[in-house]
């Protein structure tokens, strides 16, 4: 079952699912946006909402500035007959939001959820039973994987299917340690509606590289390749838990369904089984597998283990096919969470496959090792021990099939063994992208004396991997690769240069970087204003001198997620705290300057411990020793800057923080010999040499 509210409003019945009120007889239909935000100042009533507030939570940082919130107040004032001169519905508190002045009423009705009655309720009490279902719903399944065909083609049954994104649930608790399980309910339904929907499901990893963005939901679907795309979010209050979810076709942008679900915590599986199901069902119908959809999500008798393995999942965000840019911090926590869950549940069989990755993926990054290497053999035992239990629990795992590949090539036991892993996981699962994007990578590094005899096989998986995780710069790398093997030379410099477009984020971002390297102040600003990537739009308009709307976005930025919490850019050089630090201590704020800088300095100095952000550590040092107007120290952390791999010349000549620096001989001197060892803008535009 779900929920539906039922909303009273004044003199008006509000039916969010429809979009509709109605009064008298007389039913108005909303845009889907507007009726979001009408909610939004229902459960609130009759506090007051702030703009920001909206603009978060209803809009998920997709809005840039208060306009589209002007523009929903006023469309909802104009649908409840109100006067903006003298209203009665909706009150404007100024410099603090809006509120509703009339008397409000919020109930909840039970509704089953469409396509439901088509569910065989199969699933035993006693968790260990779990495989007597999955043997029921699943040998031709079984067939399928040891009598299909040696190589890939570009067969696949899901090829011309419906594509789907689902997107991180946004978290409207007031906890942002509860980030996890909106980012977690998200997951498990990608893995749920991947299991048996019939749909074509994007990867986690590129459907959650849109989060915190401004993008819009036509511009994710066209990027992600989506026809669809679902959306929604959570609130946790005490022990009840209350979902949203609404799928949007993204070429209309048009609502085709949305529910919404209150129910205690200790339901939260049950919740994210009904709304795969429901989603599966409006868009395919009579086709869904629904008993394999929902037996794709645990049995657990303790939702503890679950909420663990969750942890441990949103730990791993970075992790599988990005090597070098997941920090052992995260490796190490995502370990604890999943021996936490297997401690909990020793019958949870992904938990085990979450431990395996973490432990190999954790060795990689740690000890700097390439997948050409050996994993150390205590870690190797244990990831072998661990998925050797999950297959036992569950031998249909797809996930448990593509971390035994890993393993296997971790650990030296044979390349080959490796690619027939891979394959019975996309045998198992064909929406999993992971083993398409290994199965290529493993043949284009050489696992056969005869490379031609399988390239077509690597070609064919890359290119599958691209179009379930189109976001993700390795595998067009890969591919890229394997076509230069193949001496296509031509082929292989378009996804070359498609993966360094990835690499820098967007060719918005790379352009960015052109024009403030030529000092062309006014071409940047104009693509900073085009540009989604929220998180370093301050620091472009600090550089260029916005001074004031810069401190605004760092205070937003701070609100959401905390200033000190970004640490994905500190490689580059870039640390939101120090850049707001500097802009607090130029407006005169010395103690909320010092503050934020106390809180960065351990934080790089931690960092600089790392190989993959020590070199970006150290000129963020610099740029605290600069600020304070430590000559020497600032000087001394650049050196050590550039001797860990650091060399953006170009923007240190730039940077404000630095700008006490720029007449100091020492300073200049430093970096014309820079300049001299390396042509860094062409390092990071060319494609070939980004790749290099």
């Amino acid at each position: 079952m779900g929920s539906r509210n039922t909303i009273k409003i004044g003199s008006w019945a509000v039916c969010p699912t429809l979009n509709s009120l109605e009064r008298d007889g007389e039913t108005i239909k909303l845009n889907p946006r507007t009726m979001d935000v009408l909610v939004h100042l229902a459960s609130h009533a009759p506090d007051v909402v702030s703009a920001e507030e909206l603009i978060r939570d209803v809009w998920r940082g997709r809005a840039i500035g208060d306009g589209p919130v002007y523009q929903s107040i006023n469309e909802l004032r104009k649908a409840l007959g109100d006067d903006s001169r003298d209203p009665h519905y909706i009150e404007t508190i100024p410099k603090r939001g809006y509120r509703l002045a009339v008397p409000v009423e919020i109930s909840r009705e039970q509704i089953p959820i469409v396509g439901l009655a088509r569910l065989q309720r199969v699933f035993p009490q006693r968790r260990r039973s779990v495989a007597a279902v999955l043997v029921g719903m699943s040998l031709l399944v079984i067939i399928s994987v040891y009598l299909a065909p040696w190589r890939l083609t570009r067969t696949d049954p899901l090829l011309d299917a419906q594509t789907i994104a689902v997107l991180p649930f946004a978290n409207l608790g007031r906890d942002r340690g509860d980030d996890y399980l909106g980012e977690g309910i998200a997951e498990e339904i990608i893995h749920a509606l991947s299991n048996g929907s019939g749909l074509r499901v994007i990867s986690r990893t590129s459907s959650f590289s849109f989060q915190g963005t401004s993008a819009d939901i036509r511009e994710i679907g066209e990027r992600l390749g989506a026809s669809v795309i679902l959306e929604g979010s959570v609130r946790l209050e005490g022990d009840r838990l209350r979902i949203i979810a609404q799928l949007i076709d993204t070429a209309s942008n048009t609502h085709l369904w949305s529910g919404a679900f209150d129910q205690p915590l200790a339901d939260l599986i049950t919740m994210e089984r009904d709304i795969a199901l429901a989603v599966a069902d409006r868009l395919m119908g009579e086709e869904v597998d629904v008993n394999r959809v929902a037996a794709a999500l645990p049995l657990l008798e303790d939702l503890d283990a679950y909420e663990y393995y969750l942890l441990g999942r949103q730990r791993m965000r970075n992790a599988n096919g990005v090597w070098g840019r997941w920090e052992i911090s995260e490796a190490n926590r995502a370990i604890e969470y999943f021996r936490r869950a297997i401690a909990v549940d020793p019958s949870f069989a992904r938990a085990y496959t979450g431990l395996a990755d973490a432990l190999l993926l954790g060795d990689v990054v740690g000890r700097e090792i390439t997948e050409t290497h050996e994993v150390s053999q205590e870690v190797g035992k244990e990831a072998m021990a661990a998925i050797d239990e999950a297959l036992a629990l569950d031998p249909l795992l797809a996930e448990a099939h593509a971390s035994q590949g890993l393993a296997l090539q971790l650990t030296r036991q044979g390349s080959v063994r490796a690619v027939e892993a891979y394959r019975q996981a996309i045998a198992l699962n064909p929406n999993l992208a992971y083993p398409y994007y290994r199965l290529g990578r493993v043949i284009s590094i050489g696992v056969f004396d005869q490379f031609d005899a399988y390239a077509e096989e690597a070609v064919a998986a890359l290119e599958t991997a691209i179009e379930l995780d189109p976001m993700s710069a390795e595998n067009p790398k890969w591919l890229g690769l394997a076509l230069q093997r193949l001496g296509r030379h031509k082929e292989a410099a378009t996804y070359f240069e498609r993966a360094a477009e990835l690499r820098n984020g967007s060719t918005t971002n790379g352009k960015i970087h052109l024009a403030l390297a030529q000092d062309q102040y006014e071409i940047a600003a104009d693509l900073i204003h085009q540009f989604n990537g929220k998180a370093l739009v301050p620091l472009y308009e600090m550089v260029i001198g916005h001074d004031d709307h810069a401190r605004e976005l760092f205070e937003e930025l701070d609100s959401q997620r905390g200033l000190a919490s970004i640490d994905d850019n500190i490689g580059w050089g870039y640390y939101p705290a120090v850049n707001a630090a500097h802009l607090a201590l130029k407006a005169g704020h010395a103690e909320t300057g010092a503050e934020l800088l106390e809180i960065a300095r351990p934080m790089l100095e931690k960092a600089t411990e790392s190989a993959y952000t020590g070199g970006g550590a150290y000129y963020l040092l610099a740029s605290i020793s600069a600020i304070q107007g430590q000559t020497g120290e600032a000087l001394d952390s650049l050196e050590q800057a550039i001797a860990h791999g650091w060399t953006r010349h170009w923007y240190a000549e730039r940077d404000p923080n630095l700008e006490s620096l720029w007449d100091d001989a020492r300073f200049q001197k430093r970096i014309a010999d820079l300049k001299l060892e390396m042509d860094d803008l062409r390092a990071e535009l060319e494609p070939l040499a980004a790749l290099e």
